[in-house]
């Protein structure tokens, strides 16, 4: 879709922003993720 809105339209200040936020979004939940796992609460036990 975003691909599609760059090429057809010429709307790049719109697919940016809306991957901007999608980035965002998914790294958020990727760090939330992270820290509720048992390797993040391990970390420091391996030497």
């Amino acid at each position: 879709w975003i691909y599609k809105l760059t090429l057809e339209r010429s709307q790049f200040h719109l697919a940016s922003a809306v991957s901007i936020i999608i980035f965002i979004f998914l790294a958020g939940i990727s760090i939330y993720t992270f820290k509720n796992t048992r390797a993040f609460k391990e970390e420091g036990l391996i030497q």
